[in-house]
């Protein structure tokens, strides 16, 4: 095992970082990913996405400074998912998200690419509040 080591640190040249299979491999994890193709395939909008019913979409300024945010009212939701949904909107999405009073908070005018990511993940029956 050493000698093997040794040929791979002997073949890199001296700026090169080593590669993250090599790093699992020296850790002595035979692969890099533990999960079955089932647990790959299920992620957290299949896991919310029976359940959403109905999604109100509004743009909203009102005691925020005058920035604007849009706020994603989902019916079906508890808030541990609604906090999950509001995470993959704004890592998906690009923007900063919380959850406010029952409410997904997306900062910035985002109305028009959260309905497209909520028609994406399937929900149907979306409406775009004044």
């Amino acid at each position: 095992m050493a000698s093997a080591r040794k040929r791979k640190d002997q073949s890199r040249t001296e700026g090169e970082l080593p590669s993250l299979a090599d790093l699992f491999q020296a850790a002595g994890v035979s692969s890099v990913s533990s999960a079955t193709s089932e647990e790959q395939g299920r992620t957290g909008s299949q896991e919310t996405h029976g359940r959403i019913e109905r999604a109100v979409l509004r743009k909203s300024r009102k005691g925020r400074g005058g920035h604007t945010v849009t706020l994603v009212e989902v019916t079906g939701l508890k808030e541990r998912e609604l906090a999950d949904l509001a995470r993959r909107m704004g890592r998906d999405l690009g923007c900063g998200a919380r959850v406010e009073e029952g409410h997904a908070v997306l900062q910035g005018d985002q109305v028009e690419r959260a309905e497209l990511w909520l028609r994406k993940e399937g929900v149907c029956r979306l409406s775009r509040g004044g």
